[in-house]
């Protein structure tokens, strides 16, 4: 089984999209396969660990409304290129802080 998590991280949250991704792998302690689906004006695999599995796709909006406004129509996107299982959704300002498995 393959999870796959959808994470918007353009202009300023890229950073934060970076975090989230760090902190989802310190604190998942499942044993399943992730994919994270990034979508940001920067590419995210020259800040992560080789071993984290990341598919990026360029996006830019012009500011955090368009993004807010647009995440969708960017999910729907590449619906075809999706092989994951299950699919959750992040904002890119999510913290996590606490362990956890896919159980959850």
């Amino acid at each position: 089984m393959n999870i796959g998590i959808i994470v918007l991280a353009t202009n300023a949250y890229f950073v934060l999209g970076i975090r989230f991704i760090k902190r989802f792998i310190q604190f998942y302690k499942g044993n399943k396969e992730i994919t994270f689906y990034f979508f940001s004006n920067n590419n995210p695999k020259d800040y992560l660990p080789d071993n984290i599995d990341v598919e990026y796709f360029f996006a830019n909006n012009d500011n955090w409304v368009d993004g807010t406004n647009l995440k969708f129509t960017s999910i729907l996107s590449i619906g075809d290129r999706i092989k994951s299982d299950y699919l959750f959704y992040f904002d890119a300002d999510t913290n996590v802080n606490s362990t956890f498995t896919e159980e959850w």
